[in-house]
């Protein structure tokens, strides 16, 4: 069986895996237990457009995981079903960004392509960020300026309170040539960020905007 699951999918796999993980420790009550199995699976499925009975078999033993060493077992062979991210295919990440002269690259060497929705890394020197977005099969570059909140908020992209900054990026506005400035509160930390992305909405609206 080939690889089908994305990284956002497969982190709603792992969240509703340790919701059930907790509910063994948090309840004695076996109705409950078995309330939140089925809550967690349906979650779970819901997070695809469509799965084949092979697919479906794969998820199914979500609902016996009852311990840690279950919970390991299962999103280690879960793992090996989840696509990579196919931005990373680049020889230089800085191909994306072909008028950025000066831009600082990050190594992505040791790093599991799997475990990405979006490419990002800072410039701090440049007070800059870097994205690397899916576009319909392919992949776009967006820079804008970046500088850090004083305060947590809520990410633009996996929509969780963190860390975050304001990116700050120019998009041309109808066919006159004019450009008109765009602004959204990201996370500080794009890896810490792809971990906490549930569902790829927030990503294709930016792209979206982008595009038009």
């Amino acid at each position: 069986m080939e690889a089908f699951i994305r990284n956002d999918q497969f982190n709603v796999i792992r969240k509703q895996a340790l919701r059930i993980v907790a509910s063994h420790k948090a309840s004695t009550d076996q109705d409950v237990v078995d309330t939140i199995r089925i809550l967690a699976f349906e979650r779970v499925l819901d997070a695809f457009d469509y799965l084949n009975q092979k697919q479906k078999w794969l998820l199914d033993p979500l609902v016996d995981i009852e311990s840690k060493a279950d919970l390991e077992r299962f999103l280690t062979h879960v793992k090996s079903y989840v696509l990579p991210f196919g931005g990373l295919a680049a020889p230089v990440l800085g191909s994306y960004f072909p008028k950025a002269k000066k831009m600082k690259t990050p190594s992505m060497q040791r790093v599991d392509a799997r475990d990405y929705s979006y490419v990002g890394w800072n410039d701090p020197g440049a007070a800059m960020k870097y994205l690397i977005l899916p576009n319909d099969g392919e992949w776009i570059g967006v820079s804008g300026s970046f500088r850090q909140s004083t305060r947590k908020g809520m990410c633009s992209l996996c929509q969780t309170e963190s860390e975050v900054g304001l990116f700050l990026y120019r998009r041309r506005k109808g066919q006159d040539g004019t450009f008109i400035k765009n602004g959204h509160l990201i996370c500080v930390d794009s890896d810490a960020c792809n971990q906490n992305i549930m569902a790829l909405g927030k990503i294709d609206a930016l792209i979206q905007q982008l595009n038009n």
